[in-house]
């Protein structure tokens, strides 16, 4: 009998409609075949030899199904309850019709063995009697079937009125359900748009970190830019100074070599005002004959000695004009290079001008790598200001090669 009895799938989702619910306890044909079972009791009863085993067997097999009928129910309201918690009075309304089934069962059980008891007295005293009081068992017979009759009746009664409180707790659960629904729907749609938020923010951050990152390597270019020109600026300004000594040295030497030629030329004036001297004593004391070779002897050695001087001063000229020529070229492309690298720097410090106001708004802390700082630029520059590049010197200050 317990092999024919189908349990039933447990309630879906409280969303559901509530006519998708399978029916969740006795049906239609089940009464059918409870009243069947009655038919077969009363129409065994009738044979009094046989009845007796018959009716035990009878009850033992309805109170085997009611029992599994019971659990079946009781079992279907765990998982119905277990799948679909709710905050609402389920738990206690659970434990007072499992308490209410229970003892329904038992009030059940009781009362059948109650009356197999009865039976069993009453049809030993049948056999004990003899067949004189026949009559007595088949009143007890009936009376037994009547009360089993009215106990079904009435279990299927209690098992119908929890059938319809089940239905009502269902209700109650959609309706508490809905509420829930709403929120749980807001709340995703709450947590989809953080999280699009989120993947913005995300977003927004890589291309911040992307901007820095080029931020700092152009920071990093202009700052190792910065620290070659400083150093080659610090070369340059070691160059000129050189080249300041070289000029001062050259000068000293040309107003040497100046002071050695008026000294000549103070030389040859006083041979020459000598000569003529002596070019005027001879004529007054000689002929004209005498005067004139004289004089052609002292102009031949004024030319002699004119010519020994311009050979000296054309061989002075011959070694220190390059020199000096060279140095002036040399002055002139240091202060060209200077002035370029001046230049330069200023290009540098425009150019740090809105890296710095960029690393100001991005906040950035840290210093340029390397320590390099636009005003370290500014030191230096402040540094070749100071150094006088116009010292070019004339070139009338080059040797006198004539009278």
């Amino acid at each position: 009998m317990e092999e024919d009895i189908d349990l039933e799938e447990p309630c879906g989702s409280l969303s559901e409609p509530k006519e998708k619910h399978d029916p969740l306890f006795i049906e239609e044909d089940e009464d059918d075949y409870f009243e069947d079972c009655l038919e077969e009791i009363q129409a065994a009863f009738a044979l009094p030899g046989v009845s007796m085993a018959y009716s035990q067997k009878c009850q033992k097999t309805l109170q085997a199904e009611f029992n599994v009928l019971m659990r079946q129910m009781l079992t279907q309201l765990d998982e119905f309850e277990a799948t679909h918690e709710t905050k609402s009075s389920l738990p206690s309304l659970r434990t007072e019709r499992e308490n209410i089934s229970v003892a329904s069962c038992f009030k059940d059980s009781a009362e059948c063995e109650d009356c197999i008891s009865d039976t069993a007295v009453s049809m030993a005293v049948v056999e004990h009697e003899g067949s004189t009081v026949e009559t007595v068992p088949e009143l007890s017979a009936t009376m037994e079937l009547k009360e089993l009759g009215t106990t079904f009746e009435s279990c299927i009664e209690e098992v119908r009125r929890l059938e319809g409180r089940k239905e009502e707790l269902v209700q109650e659960l959609l309706e508490l359900e809905k509420p829930m629904e709403e929120e749980t729907r807001a709340l995703r749609s709450e947590l989809e748009e953080a999280h699009k938020l989120l993947c913005k923010a995300k977003l927004q951050r890589h291309n911040l970190l992307n901007e820095m990152r080029l931020f700092k390597r152009r920071l990093f270019a202009a700052a190792r830019d910065c620290a070659q020109s400083q150093m080659t600026l610090v070369i340059q300004q070691k160059e000129v100074e050189q080249l300041k000594e070289e000029q001062v040295e050259m000068k000293a030497f040309v107003e040497k070599l100046i002071e050695v030629i008026d000294q000549l030329h103070s030389e040859h004036q006083s041979q020459v005002q000598a000569l003529q001297n002596q070019i005027d004593n001879m004529t007054q004391e000689s002929s004209k004959d005498k005067t004139h070779s004289y004089l052609s002897q002292g102009r031949r050695a004024s030319l002699d000695l004119q010519q020994y001087l311009q050979g000296g001063i054309k061989a002075l000229e011959e070694w220190y004009e390059p020199r000096l020529v060279a140095l002036l070229k040399r002055r002139q492309s240091c202060t060209d290079a200077l002035i370029k690298y001046r230049e330069q720097c200023q290009d540098l410090k425009t150019q740090l001008g809105p890296l710095k106001e960029e690393e100001q708004r991005l906040g950035l802390g840290e210093g340029p790598p390397g320590g390099a700082h636009p005003s370290d630029g500014e030191a230096e520059k402040g540094k070749c200001g100071a150094i006088p590049c116009n010292n070019r010197s004339p070139r009338g200050e080059q040797p006198r090669t004539k009278n």
